[in-house]
């Protein structure tokens, strides 16, 4: 199953994986990771709790989203955007791959997924990818859907797949020891259940 992977999906990856090692001590992200490609959101805390990851390279924080991952009738949406400046001396893509499988051992459909990664892309291309660390902790920031700019209006019968992009860049950040401490309660009380 040879399928080649496009720049796009390695930066989403690339923030993926990012956010996994991250937070991996304090929420242990890797486990509530998407086990295949193209689900809704990257990140289930619970039914109701949602995290999506964003990355764009350019100088705005603009952001492609599909209708469903900023309607919050249904989930309480959280989305973790970065910004990411590509450095010849910065964090390679590789590095995050090998150590977040360090992450996913115990779940063999999300270590399948980070191996065909591996498999299908040249190893060069994935240890060349690589984005300035400082410049990306400066500008991470996570956001509540209920205030990013969207239609507000459940996508209506005979329409599917709306998306749009929106710009986070006038939208008011959502502190992160505030998001983490919204994800612990979740986890917290589904382990204690």
């Amino acid at each position: 199953d040879k399928k080649e992977v496009s720049d796009n999906e390695l930066i989403g990856l690339y923030a993926e994986l990012y956010t996994i090692c991250r937070y991996e001590d304090s929420l242990g992200l890797g486990q509530y990771w998407q086990s295949r490609d193209r689900m809704k959101f990257d990140f289930s805390i619970s039914d109701k709790v949602k995290l999506e990851v964003k990355a764009t390279t350019k100088n705005s924080r603009t952001h492609h989203f599909r209708h469903e991952q900023l309607m919050t009738e249904i989930y309480e949406i959280y989305v973790l955007s970065y910004m990411l400046r590509y450095d010849d001396e910065g964090l390679p893509l590789y590095d995050l791959i090998i150590k977040s499988k360090e992450y996913l051992d115990s779940d063999p459909r999300k270590l399948l997924k980070i191996n065909q990664v591996l498999k299908n892309a040249n190893e060069d291309r994935l240890k060349n990818l690589r984005f300035n660390q400082d410049f990306t902790e400066e500008n991470m920031h996570f956001y509540r859907a209920i205030d990013i700019p969207k239609f507000n209006e459940n996508t209506p019968n005979g329409v599917a797949n709306a998306e749009y992009d929106c710009s986070l860049d006038n939208v008011n950040c959502f502190e992160e020891t505030d998001a983490i401490q919204v994800f612990k309660k979740i986890v917290e009380e589904k382990e204690n259940v």
